[in-house]
């Protein structure tokens, strides 16, 4: 347990990763305490609604202004849903490509 802290931690520390398993194993709350940890804000993207693409561009450009303008360290918690349906990362890289 406390490995997979230390190991969490480091991967903030150097900036991005991606932590994969099965359901149900803990990563969620792995992610959030070694967030907390960092003194990280942790925030979930997920949607359920019929415009999610519109729901998560809006999401994901709150999040880049929050850690532009307000300089906050955030640790993004994608769904394996939006992962499936491969919007998030569209949105993500539609939003860093055109200013608006």
């Amino acid at each position: 347990f406390v490995l997979k802290i230390c190991r969490i931690t480091r991967m903030l520390h150097l900036g991005n990763g991606v932590i994969v398993g099965p359901q149900a194993c803990g990563k969620m709350t792995l992610i959030r305490l070694s967030a907390f940890i960092m003194k990280y804000n942790a925030v979930s993207l997920g949607c359920s609604t019929q415009n999610c693409k519109r729901v998560l561009h809006n999401d994901i450009q709150q999040i880049l202004l929050r850690t532009v303008l307000k300089d906050e360290r955030i640790v993004i918690i994608i769904s394996s849903d939006i992962v499936r349906a491969g919007d998030v990362f569209t949105e993500i890289h539609d939003l860093l490509l055109v200013d608006e």
